[in-house]
């Protein structure tokens, strides 16, 4: 933490602070010090830390450079998680939205190696439009995350059967808040069928989605 603020501190200096080639390492440095400030709870700072990232990636050097993307996707779900950290949900969606929208962006979507993180933002999208009672919605989410997980990239990864179990639980979470039972019942039987299965069987113990 001291040494983001430090490196920050640096480059509002008069020597750093007129060169705008190095936006893209103060974004990076808003965005770790971000990072930092969610791993210890403060989500306020977090936001603020993110949304000076965000800030820097849209400026008049950054903008021009698509590169960097995936970069700004990474700050809008950062964002967004820190959002529902705070119970501020609508400002949650839009973040997750916005993640969304970069990453099927003309630079991003010739990346499959970023379906994780397109799966990851539908499943935060998901939760969130759980936690606003908004479950027609969320069962889209949950759908769309399901369809990234079983396409080419990201089938062939075995360590994703963790995320894929929850997102089929939680859909049965959001079917069963819209009493159809029935659906609800066929996403909690393949949730059991991951668990079950040879990866998530041999590890006991499975972190939470965010």
């Amino acid at each position: 933490m001291a040494s983001y603020k430090k490196a920050e501190e640096i480059h509002k200096g008069e020597y750093c602070s007129n060169r705008p080639e190095l936006d893209p390492e103060r974004a990076r440095i808003a965005i770790n010090l971000g990072n930092a400030y969610n791993i210890l709870g403060q989500y306020a700072e977090a936001v603020a830390s993110y949304k000076k990232a965000e800030e820097i990636l849209e400026g008049e050097h950054c903008s021009y450079h698509p590169e960097l993307d995936p970069q700004r996707a990474r700050v809008a779900l950062n964002l967004g998680i820190a959002y529902s950290n705070l119970g501020q949900y609508t400002e949650a969606v839009a973040s997750y939205k916005k993640a969304e929208e970069i990453l099927e962006g003309e630079h991003c979507s010739y990346h499959p190696e970023l379906d994780p993180q397109r799966a990851r933002v539908a499943i935060n999208l998901g939760v969130t439009y759980n936690d606003l009672g908004q479950y027609t919605e969320a069962v889209a989410s949950y759908k769309k995350a399901e369809e990234i997980h079983a396409g080419e990239y990201c089938s062939k990864r075995p360590e994703l059967d963790p995320d894929r179990a929850r997102v089929a639980e939680n859909l049965g979470i959001a079917y069963s808040n819209l009493g159809q039972y029935t659906e609800a019942v066929a996403s909690y039987k393949k949730a059991e069928e991951i668990h079950e299965g040879e990866y998530c069987s041999s590890h006991a113990k499975l972190d939470p989605i965010h």
